[in-house]
């Protein structure tokens, strides 16, 4: 990229409410012909130090904007972190806050926009990817060709239209019994373990795969040698929050921005006239399309990272780095100046 380019791509820090009001008059223009909002869920506008921002986001329901989760969390782990972020709102649905559908699972899984968040069903489901079963066993051997490689976890969301298993039961297994008993709790009578790796591959192949999820008892330069090789397979994998996601070679969270359009009818939402907001690598190819990147600084080293990987693919487009804090302020500000 021309150093000149590069200079005019530069990320903008939005720290305080006064660095948001000097960026009013370019957010206006950059919002000409925008039609959509992704968010990301953890450390983005859930788990980020500040609270859940249901007064900007119920503001854009106001505008001709499409609202949409996409999340690399399965679809019960959504709905448990929008439900237990509300305070003093009464919502029993996603329509109640966000306009469009509901994207898991890394792009894996799209639910219906009229999901209530207290009872996901198969019926819910509009689309889903799955991992083929050689893609599966490409991928064991690709782990396993590192030598020091262990598994410490390893878990998986079988196949809805395979229809063999309950899709939204958390098949897992870990070596640790606190983690075993952690994941339990979480997931209740949703959660089935097995006591070997190699039974958990069993279930895979037959019950099919939208996402596997891994923690390696190796080093981050060990697991970034394991996320490189399985990208030369057909498969999609990354990093979030110490935890390797794996899908099918055919999506990832920016290859699902550019589908949700036509999916629901809406040809006209495309990531190049999308705002995008995340904090983490999953999110990655999202933030890298997007016309407006916002990423929420609630881990500032990662949020370096982050920024560092967007420079260096040349990511063109406004890039904001923005406190958790001001979230809201910055989608009621998004709504104000789309009205006008």
């Amino acid at each position: 990229m021309p150093e000149v380019d590069r200079l005019r791509y530069l990320p903008i820090y939005l720290k305080t409410a006064e660095d948001l009001a000097d960026l009013t008059p370019q957010l206006k223009t950059q919002l000409r012909a925008t039609t959509m909002i992704g968010f990301d869920l953890d450390g983005t506008i859930v788990n980020n130090g500040s609270e859940f921002p249901q007064l900007g986001i119920l503001s854009l329901k106001d505008t001709t904007l499409l609202t949409t989760i996409v999340s690399g969390a399965g679809a019960l782990g959504v709905m448990g972190k929008i439900s237990k972020s509300m305070t003093n709102l009464q919502v029993s649905s996603i329509s109640d806050l966000f306009s469009g559908p509901v994207i898991c699972n890394e792009g894996a899984i799209i639910l219906r926009n009229s999901t209530r968040l207290a009872s996901v069903t198969v019926r819910d489901v509009i689309s889903e990817t799955i991992i083929s079963p050689p893609a599966i066993r490409s991928a064991f051997e690709r782990i396993y060709q590192l030598p020091s490689t262990s598994i410490n976890f390893m878990g998986f969301y079988p196949s809805v239209s395979q229809n063999k298993f309950d899709p939204f039961q958390y098949v897992f297994f870990a070596k640790d019994d606190e983690k075993a008993k952690e994941l339990k709790n979480r997931y209740g009578s949703k959660s089935t373990s097995v006591d070997k790796v190699e039974t958990l591959l069993e279930a895979m192949i037959d019950l099919g795969a939208s996402k596997i999820v891994i923690q390696p008892s190796t080093t981050v330069a060990t697991i970034n040698d394991i996320v490189a090789n399985l990208k030369k397979t057909c498969l999609s994998a990354e990093v979030n929050e110490g935890y390797i996601n794996i899908v099918d070679g055919t999506i990832n969270k920016g290859l699902v921005l550019k589908r949700v359009g036509q999916l629901i009818g809406q040809p006209q939402v495309k990531p190049n006239n999308t705002i995008f907001f995340g904090n983490d690598f999953n999110d990655l190819t999202a933030l890298l399309d997007s016309k407006i990147s916002i990423i929420v600084d609630s881990n500032p080293i990662l949020s370096h990272n982050l920024v560092n990987r967007l420079t260096n693919l040349d990511r063109r487009g406004l890039t904001l780095i923005i406190d958790p804090l001001l979230v809201n302020n910055i989608l009621i500000l998004i709504s104000q100046l789309h009205h006008g």
